[in-house]
């Protein structure tokens, strides 16, 4: 699994839900990493995206602490168990380690951080 995070001097990954730092470079980066891919975050991450909608042309696993309305595209889940079941089904479609790319935000990096070997950090000053 990898981590994809953006962060400012101090290491903080966002303001009132938005990015520190919106680099056009940077956004491309991320599209390119995670297209095809399986994005893991959380509910507050996913509405900071255009129109509360899931990122086209990946997976998109949501891990959220509440039974609360779901947006068409995405599968949710409310427990790490239930997501790594998931990831351990995905893998046996074919989906391989570096597939799962965790993207936000605090506190899923938190939890998923022990499954990653690899963190992708870009550091805005």
């Amino acid at each position: 699994m990898i981590a994809i995070v953006a962060c400012d001097a101090n290491w903080g990954i966002g303001c009132q839900g938005c990015l520190q730092q919106a680099v056009s470079s940077d956004l491309r980066r991320f599209r390119a990493l995670t297209m095809g891919k399986v994005v893991i975050y959380g509910r507050n991450t996913l509405d900071t995206f255009p129109g509360k909608k899931p990122l086209p042309g990946r997976i998109n696993l949501v891990l959220r602490t509440r039974d609360e309305a779901c947006a068409e595209g995405c599968e949710y889940f409310s427990s790490i168990d239930g997501l790594m079941a998931r990831v351990r089904g995905l893998k046996q479609e074919g989906y391989h380690d570096n597939d799962f790319i965790v993207i936000g935000g605090g506190a899923v990096y938190q939890q998923l951080l022990p499954y990653c070997d690899t963190i992708l950090v870009t550091q805005f000053e």
